[in-house]
């Protein structure tokens, strides 16, 4: 375009390879300059010269593109997927691998920690459980895990299953609560065997901040890690908190690899059942000890995650 001061008007102009196009008058370029320092403030100050063409780049990349990690702030950890995960908003397994429950007694599911959780009930007769799966078993080499949250309406006297892999006569590992008298806080045992009858036991007793207050949930996660000596292979932690303890009873190198049903609130079959309490979220690892940076993951600050879809939530 060209510029005809006779007609004040601009008139379309042919420009060759090596043309230059004239500028426009001095109004017109204020008015344009008006125009650029309400759009960029950082050009504010920067006049234009009368009478030559200027190129404007914006250089200032909006906040959306500056963004950077928070002072204190610190990379996601990975949590390894989980071989069963029990949601407890049913008898689901979450997981993917089809590990299912069976509901015995008729289990009730209501509100929990997060959703729904399993509702025992103090019930002699409400108990969760899978037939023998090797997926569940030990064996030399392969470490386990398992968490979950607990809210034990009232403390036993005897000891309460709370998850499972052993019968009447073969037995695996359990984790069980037991108290000293009623109204008194929960004490966890964690116990492993490599035959029937020989185990190791972490009971965390003696440990202060070990024991589980009832009438509020606890974030509870236990491995058995083939990485680490004998001494200290087993691990409990208490709220995203690893708990350091000396085992008692025989060490146990490899978790005996043997045919057992799993269940939640009883040994396999229903024995030992009439846990008063409820479960939420409860994962379990075949061929892996949680870490400590998992086990705090998972505890979420106290909110927890649980597994389904093929990720963590």
């Amino acid at each position: 375009m060209i510029w005809q001061p006779s007609t004040s008007i601009w008139t379309p102009a042919v420009i060759g390879p090596l043309d230059i196009p004239p500028s426009p008058p001095a109004e017109r370029q204020r008015k344009i300059q008006r125009e650029i320092d309400k759009e960029t403030r950082p050009l504010r100050n920067r006049d234009l010269c009368p009478g030559v063409w200027h190129e404007w780049v914006e250089c200032v990349a909006p906040a959306a593109r500056r963004r950077a990690l928070s002072p204190g702030a610190v990379a996601t950890v990975s949590i390894t997927a989980p071989t069963a995960f029990y949601r407890m908003d049913d008898v689901t397994d979450s997981s993917g691998n089809g590990l299912n429950l069976t509901n015995n007694g008729s289990m009730t599911f209501g509100a929990g920690k997060i959703g729904n959780c399993a509702q025992f009930g103090n019930s002699a007769s409400k108990w969760l459980e899978i037939a023998d799966n090797p997926l569940f078993r030990g064996g030399t080499g392969v470490s386990i895990s398992f968490c979950g949250w607990l809210f034990w309406n009232s403390s036993p006297t005897t000891g309460w299953r709370m998850f499972n892999a052993s019968d009447a006569t073969n037995n695996n590992y359990y984790l069980t609560g037991s108290g000293v008298s009623a109204g008194q806080p929960v004490v966890l045992s964690w116990r492993c065997f490599d035959t029937n009858t020989n185990f190791n036991n972490v009971s965390v007793s003696s440990v202060a901040g070990s024991e589980i207050p009832t009438g509020s949930w606890h974030f509870l996660a236990v491995t058995f890690d083939t990485s680490l000596a004998t001494s200290n292979n087993m691990g409990v932690s208490v709220n995203g908190v690893s708990l350091t303890f000396p085992a008692t009873g025989n060490t146990v190198a490899a978790i005996h690899n043997v045919a057992a049903a799993v269940a939640f609130g009883a040994r396999a079959g229903g024995a030992l059942a009439g846990i008063n309490a409820q479960m939420d979220a409860c994962g379990f690892w075949q061929g892996h000890a949680l870490t400590d940076a998992e086990v705090a993951a998972l505890y979420n600050s106290g909110t927890g995650r649980e597994y389904y879809s093929g990720a963590w939530h």
